[in-house]
């Protein structure tokens, strides 16, 4: 019984290590970044195009955007957020142009002499 045992689980094994992976052939977009030193922002949310123009800290922009989008803020209570109008979209974030779309946005923490150092960066295409 234990030799049967012991062929089942080593065939099984051995089926295992058989398995063809396919190679992704495609090509891998690149993307650009721009990238600041600062902490990552301590509020995100979904807006949509009329409550950015509301609560937007540059106001309404020419995003004919009609499915919500990403909004940050800076600022220690979200409720301060909306108070103050401080959202703005990663594109205002990172002072980049309309006329690019960040993808995605990623958070760097080195440490230097004891210090840390936090970078964000958008990465857009």
């Amino acid at each position: 019984m234990r030799f049967l045992i012991l062929i089942l689980f080593f065939s099984s094994s051995a089926m295992a290590d058989s398995v063809a992976f396919k190679k992704n052939t495609d090509a891998i977009e690149k993307h650009k970044k721009i990238c600041i030193n600062q902490p990552p922002p301590a509020h995100k949310a979904m807006f949509k195009q009329t409550e950015l123009c509301e609560f937007g800290k540059e106001g309404c922009t020419n995003n004919s955007a009609t499915e919500p989008f990403e909004v940050l803020c800076d600022l220690e209570m979200v409720s301060e957020c909306y108070a103050q109008s401080a959202w703005q979209t990663r594109n205002q974030y990172f002072n980049l142009s309309l006329s690019v779309e960040v993808t995605n946005i990623s958070h760097r923490m080195t440490f230097s002499d004891g210090m840390k150092i936090d970078t964000i960066c958008a990465h857009y295409k």
